[in-house]
């Protein structure tokens, strides 16, 4: 012990001490203020000076009591301490029950240093253990750490036993049977409490039999983990909801596009093209493939607008291809051009044969009108001639001649009607406009119809022919339309030829008629119309207002090429 035999003075004492039984050893008042200084600057409890028999000498109190029981207990063992330092636990003679640790030094005197002559004894305040003990830092609201030593009792206050004394508590555990086998270690075990408690043990290092005990009860040694454990899982399904949230959206965010991009091309794969716009989104390959889908669908609706169209009868329709290797688009185009050729080529056909037809007709009107000319009209001209002959020579039959030269003048007129209604021969020598004239003329000749007509050209080139006749014909047979359903009082025929167009006019003020009802019933009059309109690709429009009349108008290019 440095803090005495580091003092001179005091080791001076020590051979006296060693031969106390023949001298009388004293202790002055500056040894016994040493003493005492020393006591108190290390908190002892007390400080003996003993002789070899442990006999106090002197104390810095009164409190020797244990140190006589400790004698008689030890009192085989106390010649075989050596030179060193040694600890004893004296706390089983502590009447109190509470923990007694001394620290005995042995001392030597220069005759005799294998034996030890006397000791100094220090009683250690045992609180020091004890606080250092009540440390329970991380040991929470049940965990305790405590002293025992082999004979298995506490030698330190109970945390949960504080007013029961040390050594009168038991602590037969699983913890104190292993720690004075195995030195150290931990378990999960049963305390002296009997509660389940998570334990670590450890001898400790030094002379006395003793070992130090850390436990905390399961359930708070391990709330921390089960805390942990919940929060992991919390934190766990919280993370899996919030990637399954992020999943769902993301794998919407991918699937919906698809998914409506295959609505879309289903449809298009049974002829259904999608009325509604197809809209893209970003750049990425979803993007991209729907605007591919999108011009896609555009495309197929170009085209099937051009189907439409086509199959309308519309070839000038204007068509885009989706690219040069666009095999519908092409197959398309390839096919408008081929039926635009066939339906050229028919009405052409038809146009020939209607042409052929008419002119057939127009040829056997000529011959009728050449047979009625040469053949009736110059026999009724031979008879009327042989009447007016007999007239000089029977004056009795006058007035029965008369009635005959009548007849046959109204017999010749006829002809003349009926030949200038199949082919007016001033149509053939003079054009359209004297045949129109010679037609209104004749029309109110035979009719009480008041005919205004009106021809206005403003071009010195004359009218084919092949134009002239049609529309003569039209022109007829809407007069012979006026004549038998109208009813009509006034006609108004107009007629302007110019360089490259010929627009016709005729209107009445008749009853009028329904048009669907005239075609239903078969019209052959207005379809007559029609067809020569046609001929000439001309248009021809009729209105006809019940009670208010019918109008006709004609229009029809001209090429006078």
């Amino acid at each position: 012990m440095i803090f005495l035999f580091g003092r001179t003075d005091f080791l001076e004492k020590t051979d006296a001490i060693a031969d106390i039984e023949k001298h009388k050893v004293y202790l002055d008042d500056h040894q016994k203020n040493e003493l005492n200084n020393i006591g108190s600057l290390y908190d002892f409890d007390n400080v003996i000076i003993a002789d070899n028999h442990l006999n106090s000498i002197y104390s810095l109190n009164t409190d020797t009591t244990f140190l006589k029981e400790f004698t008689r207990a030890r009192a085989d063992s106390i010649k075989a301490l050596n030179k060193d330092f040694v600890y004893f636990d004296a706390s089983i003679f502590d009447h109190d029950g509470q923990p007694v640790l001394l620290y005995i030094i042995p001392l030597h005197s220069q005759k005799d240093p294998l034996h030890p002559g006397g000791f100094i004894v220090i009683k250690e305040h045992f609180s020091k253990f004890q606080k250092i003990l009540y440390e329970r830092t991380g040991m929470g609201t049940t965990g305790e750490s405590y002293l025992v030593a082999s004979d298995k009792r506490m030698r330190s206050v109970s945390r949960f036993f504080p007013d029961s004394p040390p050594l009168k508590i038991n602590v037969n555990s699983e913890a104190v049977n292993n720690v004075f086998k195995e030195a150290e270690g931990g378990h999960v075990l049963q305390d002296y409490r009997n509660v389940r408690v998570l334990s670590a043990y450890r001898k400790l290092n030094f002379d006395l039999p003793w070992a130090i005990i850390s436990e905390i009860d399961y359930h708070e040694a391990v709330k921390p983990i089960n805390q942990l454990k919940n929060y992991i899982i919390v934190i766990t399904v919280v993370l899996i909801i919030v990637i399954l949230v992020v999943t769902y959206f993301i794998s919407n965010a991918i699937s919906n596009p698809i998914l409506y991009l295959k609505d879309i091309i289903m449809s298009l794969s049974k002829g259904v093209v999608p009325e509604s716009p197809i809209k893209s989104k970003g750049n990425d390959e979803i993007a991209q493939i729907t605007e591919a889908t999108r011009q896609l669908v555009e495309g197929t609706k170009r085209t099937t607008e051009f189907a439409h169209q086509t199959g309308a009868g519309n070839f000038e329709a204007t068509f885009t291809t989706l690219s040069d290797e666009d095999t519908l688009g092409l197959a398309l185009l390839s096919m408008r051009d081929k039926i635009k050729m066939l339906q050229e080529r028919e009405v052409r056909l038809v146009r020939e044969k209607a042409s052929a037809l008419l002119e057939g007709q127009e040829n056997e009107r000529k011959r009728f009108v050449r047979e009625l000319h040469d053949g009736i009209g110059q026999l009724l001209t031979v008879v009327k001639l042989r009447l007016d002959a007999m007239e000089a020579k029977d004056k009795g039959k006058q007035e029965e001649k008369q009635e005959v030269l009548d007849l046959v003048n109204n017999t010749i007129g006829e002809v003349r009607r009926i030949s200038y209604n199949v082919m007016p021969s001033v149509l053939v020598d003079f054009g359209l406009e004297a045949g129109l004239r010679g037609l209104c003329d004749n029309v109110k000749k035979y009719s009480r119809l008041n005919i205004e007509f009106t021809y206005i050209k403003e071009t010195d080139k004359p009218l084919s022919f092949e134009v002239s006749v049609p529309v003569f014909r039209i022109v007829q047979e809407g007069l012979n339309n006026i004549i038998k359903h109208a009813k009509a009082t006034d006609v108004y025929l107009d007629v302007m030829e110019q360089e490259d167009y010929l627009y016709l006019k005729l209107k009445d003020n008749g009853i009028g008629f329904n048009k669907a009802d005239v075609i239903k019933r078969g019209g052959f009059g207005l379809t007559s119309m029609n067809e020569r309109a046609k001929l000439l690709n001309g248009e021809l429009h009729i209105e006809s207002i019940h009670g208010e009349g019918t109008v006709t108008e004609l229009e029809i290019p001209l090429n006078r090429e």
